[in-house]
């Protein structure tokens, strides 16, 4: 039988080190997005579980500090 071949790229193969040299970021960033690809086949954030918190009846420590002075 015959077999197809697949076209060859030249890709070339970085460290994680590399990468995180080129980016300027920690190599285990680099992992962990390499990871996170590798497991959904994206690197965008996925739907969380449970309900989100309303941010309008919560108060930052900022907005604290400026109401007690």
């Amino acid at each position: 039988t015959k077999t197809k071949e697949l076209p060859t790229t030249e890709i070339p193969l970085w460290s994680e080190g590399a990468i995180g040299l080129e980016l300027r970021m920690p190599k285990s960033t680099v992992h962990s997005i390499i990871v996170k690809y590798r497991l959904s086949n994206t690197v965008e954030n996925l739907p969380r579980n449970g309900r989100p918190k309303n941010t309008m009846l919560m108060l930052t420590k900022q907005q604290l500090y400026t109401l007690k002075s």
